[in-house]
Order: structure tokens, then sequence, then C-alpha cells
């Protein structure tokens, strides 16, 4: 899984900050895909994705996005395995600490510490260039005006 590379086609909507949106068209495996509920929730025949722009590209431009294997791993556990065991982490904090009301403090405490690990997550992936690195590259381009750009 480390090895493999997510690749996908799509056309650039938008740039903005070396980040382009590339508008990106559903394919008949994504009807079959398990996966579809949180890559495309709202079930539209087009789907946004933000994607690292080191070559240059245009809006209009057809581009190819990819995404390694290991920044796709290395997304899945900071997004669901750390908070996870912050949560466990939290609720088993909470029963040792609270003599009252023990679930409700120790659940309590347990999402607070999630909610706040979170709000880290998010504040750092909005610094400029700090959450560039877990998102797919451009690394192909067919410019819609060849003239422009080479």
């Amino acid at each position: 899984m480390l090895k493999e590379q997510l690749v996908e086609e799509g056309i650039v909507s938008e740039i903005k900050n070396s980040v382009a949106t590339v508008m990106l068209a559903n394919k008949e495996s994504c009807n079959e895909c398990s996966a579809k509920l949180f890559c495309n929730p709202k079930g539209e025949d087009i789907r946004g994705l933000s994607a690292a722009d080191p070559i240059g590209v245009n809006v209009g431009d057809r581009v190819i996005v990819s995404l390694g294997g290991e920044h796709l791993l290395t997304a899945a556990l900071l997004l669901y395995g750390v908070p996870l065991v912050i949560l466990i982490a939290g609720i088993l904090t909470g029963y040792y600490l609270f003599e009252k009301n023990t679930e409700l403090h120790s659940t309590f405490l347990g999402a607070s510490l999630t909610g706040l690990y979170y709000l880290v997550i998010h504040s750092c992936s909005r610094k400029e260039n700090r959450g560039k690195k877990f998102l797919p590259k451009i690394v192909s381009v067919e410019h819609v005006n060849p003239s422009t750009k080479q």
C-alpha cells in the first residue's frame, strides 16, 4: 500500500497559492466503491479536489493528479487513528480522575480532548505550506491553449 499511487484525471477550476482545485468526474467504478460515502457524500457527478501545483497550470487545463500511498496512510492515521487513541485515553483517564458521574465526565473529557486535537490539526493545516505535503500533486498537464505554456 505504501508504494501505490492513486491517480485521477480532471480539469482545473481554480488556482490559489500554488494549490489548484481540480474538478473530477465520477468513473463507472465509483458506483461500486465502498468509500464513495466519504469522497462523494452528496452523490454528485462532479467533485472537487485540492492538489499541489508544482507545474504551473492554468484554469481549464486537463491534469493528472497523483497521491502516494504513504501520504494517504499518514493522513488516515492523523485523522482517524490518533483521535481514536486520544478519545479512549481521555475516557480511561476520566474514570480514574472523577468520582461522581464518572461515565458522563469521562466521555466529556475524551470528546473534549479529541475536539482539541482536531482544532490543532485544523489550525496547523491552514498555515501556509503546512498541509501541502499531504495534498495530491499534479503530475501531468494538457494545456487548453498550448501557446500560453509549454
